[in-house]
């Protein structure tokens, strides 16, 4: 088998809370080939600790023949126990080719609210820590008139959704006004809401789902225009997170699609 891969997701989480007696203990991962005996490392002696419970990373991988089968092998050091998932995710040469619209166009941007309750909106390199509650907002612009619309945004690792229609659930409040002076920030919201007679009220036409690993909204019938999808998060584990694009397509013709630009979100523990 020789493929062209494009990069393979890691994600380790120590489940501190299975065990009130946690120890630390040190991971070492790597990915063997059954049929070359090659090696390739993917993570290098992750500490997972009381403040450190969640790891995720993605290794690029080149062109290369790799083998028809292989395993995943986790050295560590330590007790407690944890639980991993893997993402294997390839594009063939002709495949990474092909622009980022075909159809749609969309934006993601994140703003993180502080300690002074301050809106900020994250620019690369910028990082939150743990607790913060982050504004996850969509720009999507569609052209023609589309049918089962589905926008499909990773969750990034260190955040989990919160619901903004449970009362259970703490969530920031915010006016109208206050939302106008957030969004001030935004590199797309003033291109977007700027075009009046393309700015619909977006909530009655999508129906959305808030799940652990995505968010997901839903639209039968989709008209030419810009449109504007928030959901709210909070960032519950320390570490370095790479984030997939968001991805948008019609479920029926997925030809017409369309996806962001990739994000790595950074999730720092407050200092005592």
């Amino acid at each position: 088998m020789s493929i062209k891969l494009r990069q393979l997701q890691l994600q380790i989480e120590f489940a501190d809370f299975v065990e009130s007696d946690t120890q630390d203990w040190i991971a070492t991962v790597d990915l063997q080939s059954s049929d070359t005996g090659s090696s390739i490392t993917l993570a290098n002696a992750w500490q997972f600790n009381s403040n450190n419970t969640k790891y995720q990373t993605l290794h690029p991988m080149n062109a290369q023949r790799f083998g028809s089968t292989g395993a995943l092998k986790i050295n560590r050091t330590g007790g407690g126990n944890a639980f991993y998932s893997v993402e294997l995710a390839y594009l063939t040469t002709i495949d990474e080719k092909i622009n980022r619209f075909s159809g749609f166009e969309i934006h993601r941007e994140y703003f993180s609210l502080d300690s002074n309750r301050r809106w900020h909106r994250l620019k690369p390199g910028d990082y939150i820590d743990k607790g913060d509650y982050v504004f996850v907002n969509l720009f999507l612009n569609n052209r023609f008139l589309r049918y089962h619309v589905v926008v499909d945004d990773t969750v990034p690792g260190g955040l989990e959704p919160v619901s903004q229609s449970l009362g259970t659930e703490y969530r920031p409040s915010y006016s109208q006004d206050e939302l106008e002076a957030i969004l001030s920030q935004s590199k797309w919201y003033r291109d977007f809401r700027t075009d009046e007679s393309s700015w619909p009220p977006l909530r009655p036409r999508f129906h959305s789902e808030l799940g652990l690993q995505n968010v997901r909204f839903y639209s039968e019938a989709l008209n030419r225009g810009k449109y504007h999808v928030t959901w709210l998060g909070q960032a519950i584990a320390a570490g370095e997170f790479t984030v997939l694009p968001t991805h948008v397509e019609e479920m029926y013709r997925p030809i017409m699609f369309g996806k962001s630009e990739p994000w790595t979100l950074t999730v720092k523990t407050k200092s005592p």
